[in-house]
């Protein structure tokens, strides 16, 4: 919800947001709604997008990807250093 409520504030469409990270306008509603969790690579690309339009207040990966995976998502931020 919380990606929808950023969306909305910035007066995103959910169409634009979607085709500027490469996914169809209802995997983003479905992700916005809790229904699915973007892979690692998407919820990084959000991060990043949403850091561009709002530095103070972007939304990170590690809320967005799966519970499951955060000890992943954790792990490969460290390689990546």
């Amino acid at each position: 919800m919380k990606l929808a409520n950023f969306r909305k504030k910035h007066r995103i469409r959910q169409e634009d947001l979607a085709k500027n990270l490469g996914i169809t306008q209802a995997s983003l509603s479905q992700i916005e709604r809790g229904i699915i969790y973007p892979s690692l690579s998407l919820a990084l690309k959000i991060e990043e997008y949403t850091r561009q339009i709002d530095p103070d207040n972007y939304i990170k990966a590690t809320e967005l990807i799966n519970p499951k995976k955060l000890e992943e998502f954790k792990l490969l931020q460290k390689v990546a250093k």
